[in-house]
């Protein structure tokens, strides 16, 4: 209480033999306007409580290095101090509660801290509640941020995070309402549950680290749950390789840039991004693990690098916008499920070396209607096509007649499908037990003998063989005759 209520002074000088400020000691002191390491010392160690609480004249302040302890309200109420400079590592990077923040000590109207580059940690709950922050530097030093450390800065609407930091911790940034983006250094490993949550206009996320996007997560610890879920575009650094399990489950972004040096994406990785309408991948991803893409519900194009030796089970199960897709040479089989319910499916091209069409791979492709097997496919599986009921042509190049189960068209009247084979393949699918029930044709044109069988039908094609739903203008063949559409 040493200088208490002394509302006339306007200055003051300690020497540096001083180590600590008693509590109360310049309380009321309404005429000092601010402390520089002369009215503050190098030499203090402490700051007792209410210290200079109530200069309403005070406007900025400066922390002594040494500084290791300043009581709750040390600077309380004192309203017009907006800039504060913290040089002691101590009392920033000490754990705090959301009773002990800097806000307890100086007052939740700071606009502006200042960080010593000697500041190597900012503790937890460090700057609870500053609600007036504004700006803040992170020294390069610094390697972690703790849990809480900015809860609720709802000013703060920028903020730099240097190279070197390995760790965020929970919360560390929730409710910064005006924060719009943020980037994640190469060097994080470790990104605390909702550290960016309530961040309502984050809206574009940067993740340089690899630790970070190839985590394996749960379905409550994804991106979503870190960043919210209006965070609308997302960029991947050239540091990401891999992107882990469930890494942006159910996110509603409609925007993602991809690492050029990305090799992996991981099982559930994208499932439910419904704000995704296209997606390029770089040449160079190997691996699309399962479900990596499903219930993507508006997805409408992707590309499947040719560099992809691994397509996962039902990595598009449920893309109900997506209209075309090319596998490339490098994947060997489609998995079960991996385009089900892809129902505005309209082309499919698949690679010269896919060996096997797994169970279901096509299930519901309503809106296909032509398909081409390459030479190389040895087996179709159980509903591969099931309810692909706009299936009009299939292309079949294999000639030794693939294995197939008898369900593997189920709900087609495939009696009205044209089957496309090979001439020397021919007479082997014309009298296999399922390839036999299609309208098997060779591709060089229509069997004469096939075609004269059913003359009462009055069947349409084009002179290429193929069959069309009705005569078309120009020359068609109808019931085996040459017929001229005006």
């Amino acid at each position: 209480y040493a200088f208490k209520g002394c509302t006339g002074l306007t200055s003051l000088y300690l020497p540096n033999t001083v180590t600590s400020i008693g509590e109360s000691a310049f309380e009321d002191c309404s005429g000092l306007t601010s402390l520089s390491s002369y009215e503050i010392p190098n030499s203090v160690k402490t700051i007792g409580r209410y210290a200079y609480s109530n200069c309403t004249g005070l406007t900025s302040v400066i922390i002594p290095s040494d500084v290791t302890y300043i009581g709750t309200g040390a600077f309380s109420s004192c309203n017009k101090l907006t800039n504060v400079t913290l040089n002691s590592n101590t009392l920033v990077s000490a754990e705090r509660t959301s009773d002990t923040s800097m806000a307890s000590i100086f007052g939740a109207q700071v606009q502006k801290y200042q960080l010593s580059s000697s500041v190597t940690a900012i503790g937890s709950y460090a700057f609870y509640c500053c609600t007036k922050l504004s700006t803040i530097n992170i020294p390069s030093a610094v390697t972690s941020i703790g849990s809480y450390a900015f809860y609720s800065c709802e000013n703060m609407s920028t903020i730099t995070l240097p190279n070197g930091m390995t760790s965020i911790g929970t919360y560390a940034f929730y409710a910064c309402g005006k924060l719009s983006s943020v980037t994640i250094p190469y060097t994080v490993t470790s990104l605390g549950a909702r550290a960016f949550l309530g961040c309502t206009k984050l809206t574009s996320v940067t993740l340089n680290s690899n630790a970070v996007a190839s985590a394996t997560r749960a379905n409550d610890t994804s991106m979503k749950t870190i960043f919210g879920d209006q965070v609308q575009k997302y960029y991947l650094g050239n540091n990401v390789t891999s992107i882990g399990e469930r890494a942006f489950f159910e996110c509603s972004m409609n925007s993602v840039s991809f690492s050029s040096n990305l090799k992996n994406i991981g099982v559930c990785a994208f499932y439910g991004c419904n704000g995704l309408t296209s997606v390029t991948l770089p040449n160079g991803v190997q691996t699309i693990d399962i479900f990596a893409f499903c219930n993507c519900k508006f997805l409408t194009s992707i590309n499947i690098p040719s560099s992809v030796t691994y397509l996962g089970e039902r990595a598009f199960l449920n893309c109900y916008s997506l209209t075309s897709i090319t596998i490339p040479d490098n994947i060997p089989s489609i998995g079960m499920y991996t385009f089900g319910d892809c129902t505005s499916l309209s082309s499919v091209t698949l690679g010269n070396n896919v060996k096997s069409i797994g169970g279901w791979a096509f299930n519901n492709c309503s809106k296909l209607t032509t398909f081409t097997i390459p030479q190389s496919v040895e087996s179709i599986g159980n509903c591969a096509f099931q309810n692909c009921t706009g299936l009009k042509e299939i292309y079949c190049n294999p000639v030794k007649t693939p294995e197939v189960f008898a369900k593997s068209f189920n709900n087609l009247n495939v009696g009205n499908i044209l089957l496309f084979v090979q001439d020397e393949a021919y007479q082997a699918y014309k009298n296999h037990e399922v390839w036999g029930l299609f309208w098997v044709e060779s591709p060089t044109g229509i069997n004469e003998n096939h075609l004269t069988e059913d003359l009462g039908q009055q069947l349409v094609y084009d002179l290429n063989g193929r069959r069309r739903s009705a005569p078309q203008k120009g020359l068609n063949i109808i019931g085996g005759k040459k017929v001229v559409m005006k």
